[in-house]
């Protein structure tokens, strides 16, 4: 009986303990998974929480913050002064603080906090560790996620916690997206707004991701084109390039079939009409076997297996072309574009392959007539049965796409959604002496 006592006494003990404590355990489970907030994230009553802020500027002249005791609840970011609160570099000149992604200025995506004083008691979750918080900028489209989203948080993750565990939380509360996997490469840990159902603290929490490492801008405020290209860190582009290989090698079927020519094919929209009698062409000019890639039918890994081994990589533009990354140094990216685009005012790839020793070449349409334009499809793959006579009348008779900005720009989406007939008597002289 005694001893029944002594053991409910040490118990009442340990448990007045950490209702008591200021911080909460945190339960790490195994290592690789992706934690839900069940495993993560533990409810407490501490006494107080005192949150801190911690500011640099990058090489781009912008704030990178980490904030120690950062708080969020119901889409509202909180910053609770308390007896431990510090704050060093902090600038608030503007009306916003922080870019929550990797895209500057963009108007969804900023990070602006409160600030309160916490009382007694206040209940809360906490994230115990480091995290990184941010916004993915597109996670349906590929270009996005690598340009946008997982080369800048590779970035930011070797700056500022390089080789520790990390919790990543994604706040612009869309979908997993059809290219989840790929964040998984990268992030131990994963978590979404929606998980953050009631007021949650960070105990260690960068925000948003680096904006260093990106090579363009798609046209917000000016027309699309390059960035940070004078003094782009090449080195780290390759580092990424490197890890994801290396991240993604044990998923790879080494039974793929490799060739030295590979083109990309559309299944929807932008198909090249005459693809079979280009094959061919090609495969005859090299003399070897031409590998037809489709990013809705074969796997990422297979994608990326034939493209590292590619000497000439072909596609029309669009984002699968950011897969001319991991093309091995001298081979060729040739870029097609459909009729009344011109080339010179979109180069995402010409621009990434500048950076890592590839050859570029930009095949523009130059006879409407190879061209088939879809008039009745939605407005967002180009169609413009929707707008009014005169406008409809001007954007037809209009040949070449004038400067605009992003992105729902009727010229722009009405010539590049086009499939297109490659010129093949002007396409492959273009080829000669390019690649072996």
């Amino acid at each position: 009986m005694v001893t029944h006592l002594v053991i409910i006494a040490i118990l009442a003990v340990v448990v007045a303990f950490f209702l008591s404590h200021d911080k909460i355990t945190f339960i790490f489970v195994e290592k690789d998974a992706v934690l839900n907030q069940e495993s993560l994230i533990l409810s407490g009553v501490p006494n107080e929480i005192s949150s801190s802020v911690f500011c640099t500027l990058s090489k781009l002249g912008n704030q990178e913050c980490r904030f120690q005791n950062l708080c969020f609840y119901n889409n509202q970011y909180t910053y609770y002064y308390g007896k431990n609160s510090k704050e060093e570099g902090l600038q608030s000149e503007s009306p916003f603080l922080l870019d929550l992604s990797s895209v500057r200025n963009h108007n969804a995506k900023y990070f602006q906090f409160s600030n309160r004083t916490m009382t007694k008691n206040t209940k809360f979750h906490y994230i115990r560790g480091n995290t990184i918080l941010f916004h993915r900028f597109n996670p349906d489209n590929l270009m996005h996620v690598i340009h946008d989203d997982l080369l800048p948080y590779f970035h930011t993750r070797r700056k500022y916690f390089d080789g520790k565990e990390v919790t990543t939380i994604f706040m612009e509360g869309r979908e997993d997206g059809p290219f989840y996997d790929l964040y998984t490469l990268f992030m131990e840990r994963i978590l979404t707004e929606r998980n953050l159902t009631s007021m949650t603290c960070f105990e260690n929490v960068i925000i948003g991701v680096s904006q260093e490492v990106t090579w363009y801008q798609y046209g917000f405020h000016t027309p699309q084109g390059p960035i940070n290209v004078e003094n782009y860190p090449t080195n780290e582009l390759l580092s990424f390039k490197d890890e994801f290989m290396k991240r993604l090698k044990m998923n790879m079927d080494q039974s793929f079939t490799l060739s030295k020519v590979v083109i990309f094919k559309r299944q929807d929209t932008r198909r090249i009409t005459n693809m079979n009698e280009l094959v061919l062409k090609l495969s005859m000019r090299f003399k070897a076997e031409v590998t037809i890639l489709d990013l809705q039918e074969d796997t990422f890994e297979d994608i990326l297996t034939a493209v590292s081994n590619a000497k000439l990589l072909i596609g029309v533009h669009g984002a699968h072309l950011v897969t001319s990354l991991f093309l091995p140094p001298g081979a060729l990216l040739m870029e097609i574009y459909p009729y009344g685009i011109p080339s010179e005012n979109y180069t995402p790839y010409k621009t990434l392959v500048s950076l890592i020793g590839v050859q570029y070449l930009a095949f523009e349409t130059e006879s409407e007539d190879l061209s088939t334009n879809f008039i009745d499809r939605p407005p967002n793959q180009g169609g413009i049965a929707h707008l009014p006579p005169h406008q409809k009348e001007e954007i037809l008779n209009t040949k070449r796409v004038p400067e605009h900005l992003c992105c729902d720009n009727p010229f722009w989406l009405f010539r590049i959604y086009q499939d297109t007939e490659v010129d093949i008597n002007r396409f492959l002289p273009l080829l000669h002496g390019r690649i072996s």
